[in-house]
């Protein structure tokens, strides 16, 4: 314990699109895919609690626009709610597209910075008591899934650093944790 308070993550994000599903099955569908445009994260984008562009389908602009509320940028964590459950992924600060769609398996959490990083916010999804809190939920009847997934997910209650000091300290601590990963330490 860290003895940080508590916050639903639905106090953490940022604007009024923070937190939204991807499209219904019914609003996506294989004639939408082209060989570019807007990228689509799939589950198989968030494979090992990593995320990996290398191998997406798109969509065109006009059909990303209409699906706006699911778009995903920089800094925006990914779950899958439908399928692979406990996949988290965070979509990198310099990634290889602006943005991305978030697939009908897929929501999205935008964080307020100020509160919080999502960098911190990725790591506790990771982390085993994370992924029970995320868990919580979870149908396995038929295919496996979160009951109520934007509501399941905006009620989990995460330890947050009480001071902006601590968001500059979550700040470095994420830098560095970048670092050792990039050479491997990690």
């Amino acid at each position: 314990m860290t003895g940080w308070p508590e916050v639903q993550l639905s106090q953490l994000g940022s604007g009024g699109r923070a937190f939204a599903m991807g499209p219904f099955g019914s609003r996506i569908k294989k004639e939408n895919f082209r060989s570019s445009g807007v990228p689509v994260l799939r589950g198989k984008n968030l494979g090992g609690n990593r995320f990996d562009d290398s191998d997406v389908v798109f969509v065109d602009e006009d059909k990303a626009e209409e699906l706006s509320a699911s778009i995903a940028r920089p800094g925006d964590l990914v779950f899958t709610h439908r399928g692979t459950l406990g996949q988290v992924a965070l979509v990198p600060r310099r990634p290889r597209y602006p943005l991305y769609l978030v697939s009908q398996s897929q929501m999205k959490a935008t964080i307020d910075e100020e509160r919080v990083l999502p960098e911190y916010v990725y790591y506790w999804f990771c982390s085993p008591e994370g992924q029970h809190a995320l868990l919580r939920n979870t149908s396995q009847t038929g295919v496996p899934a979160i009951s109520q997934p934007l509501t399941s997910l905006q009620a989990i209650a995460i330890p947050v650093p009480p001071s902006p000091s601590s968001v500059r300290s979550q700040r470095s601590s994420g830098r560095s944790t970048t670092r050792s990963r990039r050479i491997g330490l990690r």
